[in-house]
């Protein structure tokens, strides 16, 4: 099968790509400077994890994320070649539709499953792992300030299970959710570390529609932060 993976440098790309690069596929990948020379190729599949996770970023720039999120989908829908469509989103689609990121999250995913009922988009919650070292979580280890309040509870996920689990439910179609099977709240986390952590007001919480069993646990990522440290 020949795959075009879109945003293939990116966090969950990179994650992506190494569970692909071994596979029987043809993975192609594609980031912005060749965006345009494989627009005219065919694809049996094409997994889109090129758009932005920066929700706080989409808070003061609306337009400027809903043209990398919702705008660049359309493009990859219209203008591509491909028998099917894996949209990588998140769970603010669902849960955070109060907030630009989520906003705009939701309008790609409707332009993805509108277009073909063979086509799937995977919804991650929170990711963690190798190279990100930054978040909520690592601002309350050190003793930070957080800007969302320390009711919020999150569904965290490490990437390369996410990716795994994701390469796994490629013949899916659809809606299907990744992250844990449970939610670990901020407050807990900073009980965890030890920290008198300042909070904001603003609760958010995200969690996993339909988890499967094997699904991991939140907490998991408390030994990730010790390791990182």
């Amino acid at each position: 099968m020949k795959i075009a993976l879109l945003g293939y440098k990116g966090f969950i790309g990179r994650a992506l790509f190494k569970m692909l690069e071994d596979s029987e596929h043809n993975v192609v990948c594609i980031g912005r400077d060749d965006y345009e020379k494989y627009k005219g190729d065919e694809f049996d599949l094409i997994i889109n994890s090129a758009m932005p996770s920066k929700r706080f970023w989409a808070v003061d720039n609306p337009l400027d994320d809903f043209d990398a999120t919702a705008r660049l989908t359309a493009d990859i829908v219209y203008n591509w070649k491909w028998k099917k469509i894996v949209q990588i989103s998140t769970v603010s689609a669902r849960c955070q539709l109060d907030h630009p990121y989520g906003i705009n999250k939701k309008s790609a995913e409707v332009l993805v499953l509108n277009k073909s009922p063979k086509n799937l988009v995977i919804r991650l919650g929170g990711l963690f792992g190798a190279g990100l070292d930054k978040g909520a979580v690592f601002d309350i280890s050190n003793g930070k300030k957080v800007f969302v309040s320390g009711e919020s509870k999150y569904n965290f996920i490490d990437v390369d299970k996410a990716a795994e689990i994701i390469v796994k439910k490629m013949d899916k179609k659809g809606i299907v959710e990744v992250g844990a099977k449970d939610q670990i709240s901020l407050k807990d986390i900073a009980k965890y570390f030890n920290k008198d952590v300042e909070f904001g007001e603003r609760i958010e919480s995200q969690h996993t529609e339909n988890p499967d069993d094997d699904y991991p646990e939140a907490k998991e990522i408390l030994k990730y932060v010790e390791n990182a440290k």
